[in-house]
């Protein structure tokens, strides 16, 4: 049995608990601003978002839903019934039983209908209700996402003359609607770097508490919930930058083999039991260069409107994935690629609905049972993925998809799994970086491993440091946007006093450059914020020859 701690040895943990707290109570702060972000985000979106609890009660509605109605009356219904007392009776009746259908069969479910707002004007919503999953797969909360679909109804209504008149009306509306919506993706393109730098203080003052604190201690199970809630945050970054078409993050070599089969994993979860699902999905492989989520999205997608098709009867869907050549006048810069095909036994499609299945809004489902955006988003997604997407249907024979994805020239690059117990290194590092927060962790963290640490706050300081002593540095780690001189404008000046260092740049904006781009510049590390620490011991050691 242990004695009683010693006067030193108490002092010493009173002084440990008071560094915790220190720590927990600056990433609780860091946590609130991305929230007070997340948020300003959403009420900044054209799209409708609202959160509703397991009782039905809402919980949250952005600003897009506001349409007449003043602050205080929408935070007046939290806490509250959903929906609101100025629904038709029809439209609650059914969106109470679509949203109890999405709690109890823990699938996403689609409405479509008209509403009259309070100035007594008919508007009509896609909505497509989303149940929110916890680590242990329990659904959390729904999430509603709603569309002014207004515009749509109107033209399927109109005569002739009224669509050619709407028309006009409608390409000027879409003309300021585009001038919106690329400033709300240049607004979403801009708050990411802030977004990321908090991000990267949460989780990098996280990963340094994991690191000190035994599995034992309540505090752990604290700081482990602040680390997933900052992964949460990460996704959702992830998302925005999506939406302003700036994330090539995500993209990296894949085995696409492996991708789609846990992709059917969920799919075998959510699809009756009277559909067969069979797959034929070549191990070998080569590989691709992909966005994992996204390709999930696809099969999800594809998978998702085969079991429609089949409905009620049920019948077979079959996924094959195999290594093709492709004919010279269709072929890629290669002229091998991976052949991804969804076969389904449903009710088919006419020739004129094969011509239109990729068009937004375009649906073979009944009212209130699609958006008619999920083939146009597998379509963007293979556009964007420089691939090739098709479709062969004949009416109650069934309808078969066609993915063709280029293959990439590079191998799969390992995953490294280390955590913080990785070994010491020697060396001194230059960190240039204007957060004072992400300074002090990275230099806590680097001496950890026996690196020495100099700090600079911009690209001046830190070329007036390199000039003054300049063999005194082994590596440089600099952030991209910084005051007075950027990083990109620092490397070449820094190369130039030193051509042989090794240099690591950060960033929080995941446009800035590719990693080819990278090279280019004479940058031996490309690294995207929110940056694990592992990562970036195992980028220095890889630069430093360790």
């Amino acid at each position: 049995m242990d004695g009683p701690l010693s006067y030193e040895a108490l002092i010493n943990k009173v002084n440990e608990l008071e560094q915790f707290k220190t720590t927990y109570m600056q990433a609780e702060r860091e946590r609130k601003k991305v929230e007070d972000k997340s948020r300003a985000w959403l009420d900044n979106s054209p799209v409708c978002t609202k959160m509703v609890d397991l009782e039905l009660n809402l919980q949250y509605m952005s600003a897009a839903g506001i349409k007449g109605l003043q602050i205080d009356d929408v935070t007046s219904m939290y806490g509250k019934p959903y929906p609101f007392s100025f629904y038709p009776e029809s439209f609650k009746r059914q969106m109470t039983k679509n949203l109890k259908k999405a709690i109890a069969r823990v699938q996403t479910v689609s409405q479509e209908g008209g509403v009259t707002d309070i100035e007594g004007n008919q508007i009509w919503f896609q909505s497509t209700i989303v149940p929110v999953k916890d680590q242990q797969g329990r659904i959390e909360y729904l999430m509603v996402i709603s569309i002014d679909i207004t515009d749509r109804k109107r033209l399927e209504r109109a005569s002739y003359d009224e669509q050619l008149e709407f028309l006009v009306e409608q390409r000027v509306t879409q003309l300021h609607q585009s001038q919106k919506m690329e400033s709300l993706g240049t607004f979403a393109g801009g708050i990411a770097h802030d977004f990321n730098n908090i991000l990267a203080a949460i989780l990098g003052q996280g990963e340094l508490c994991l690191a000190q604190l035994p599995q034992t201690n309540i505090a752990t199970r604290y700081v482990q919930s602040i680390v997933k809630s900052g992964n949460r945050a990460s996704d959702l970054v992830r998302q925005i930058m999506m939406f302003s078409r700036n994330d090539t993050r995500g993209f990296k070599q894949l085995n696409l083999s492996h991708v789609v089969g846990e992709a059917l994993k969920k799919v075998r979860s959510i699809s009756p039991a009277n559909i067969e699902i069979r797959q034929d999905l070549s191990e070998h492989c080569l590989v691709i260069n992909a966005d994992e989520t996204q390709i999930h999205q696809v099969v999800h997608h594809l998978c998702s409107n085969a079991n429609h098709a089949m409905g009620a009867s049920g019948g077979v869907l079959e996924i094959t994935l195999t290594e093709e050549y492709l004919p010279c006048s269709i072929a890629f810069s290669e002229p091998k690629c991976l052949r991804l095909t969804v076969k389904d036994s449903g009710k088919g499609m006419t020739p004129q609905q094969q011509q239109q299945v990729f068009d937004p809004f375009f649906t073979t489902k009944e009212a209130g049972k699609g958006t008619g955006l999920g083939l146009s988003v597998v379509h963007g997604i293979m556009r964007s993925h420089h691939g090739k997407i098709s479709v062969e249907s004949e009416l109650d024979k069934g309808t078969i998809f066609t993915l063709l994805f280029p293959i990439s020239k590079d191998e799969i690059q390992p995953l490294s799994r280390k955590s913080l117990s990785l070994s010491a290194g020697s060396g001194h590092i230059l960190v240039v970086e204007d957060e004072a927060t992400l300074t002090c962790i990275y230099q806590e963290f680097l001496q950890q491993f026996n690196y020495s640490v100099t700090t600079a706050s911009n690209g001046v300081d830190a070329l007036s440091k390199l000039k003054q002593s300049p063999n005194a540095f082994d590596l440089v780690i600099t952030d991209h946007f910084m005051p007075k001189m950027t990083g990109k404008q620092l490397i070449p000046k820094l190369l130039a006093i030193r051509p042989d260092i090794p240099i690591i740049l950060t960033t929080g904006s995941n446009d800035l450059m590719s990693q080819e781009q990278a090279k280019a510049l004479g940058i031996s590390k490309f690294l995207s914020k929110p940056l694990r620490l592992p990562q970036l011991k195992d980028c220095i050691d890889e630069c430093l020859g360790a």
